[in-house]
């Protein structure tokens, strides 16, 4: 058999590759596994470890909340279009999910930000593409009960469009 240069039809290379090969019944005796990677391998033992607890402890920091989505839409033409959301509850936000029907008018950006006494600006000048986008925050967001959450959407043409912004959070039961 010759080597290719090159491959023109992957299921006749693996059918002529597979020639004269025969698995029956093949039983792994993983018996001594533990034993060998308590020995020589301890690091991943203890990574291995740790990785679980943090998997139980996210699991149960969050038992106490609810997942939720708060949507706001609007038609609009103006510069500048804002969204407020005072949850009741103390809540986490986990991510945001944005969109408009303008495809032409992709220099659209928002800002997200929390305001009590004093603005926090969490996110600024996050673009728009020309589709439906989501940001899964691989940090939580705290917002205390009261607090308010703002997005702010910055309208860079003044055309008209239709505008929609989805909050992802957890909220305290």
């Amino acid at each position: 058999m010759s080597v290719p240069s090159y491959i023109l039809n992957w299921d006749e290379f693996a059918a002529e590759l597979a020639k004269g090969i025969t698995i029956d019944n093949v039983n792994i005796d993983n018996s001594g596994i533990e034993f060998l990677l308590e020995t020589y391998f301890p690091e991943i033992v203890d990574l291995l470890e740790d990785i679980l607890d943090e998997v139980h402890l996210m699991r149960a920091k969050y038992d106490n909340y609810n997942q939720k989505i708060k949507g706001f839409s609007a038609e609009t033409n103006s510069d500048t279009e804002v969204f407020e959301f005072t949850p009741e509850k103390n809540i986490y936000l986990t991510g945001v999910s944005f969109s408009h029907n303008h495809l032409e008018g992709i220099g659209d950006y928002f800002n997200l930000s929390i305001e009590n006494e004093k603005a926090e600006l969490i996110f600024s000048e996050v673009s728009f593409k020309d589709a439906l986008q989501h940001k899964h925050f691989n940090k939580f967001f705290p917002i205390p009960a009261g607090m308010k959450v703002k997005i702010t959407h910055f309208n860079a043409d003044n055309k008209e469009k239709h505008i929609w912004y989805d909050l992802e959070y957890l909220e305290q039961k």
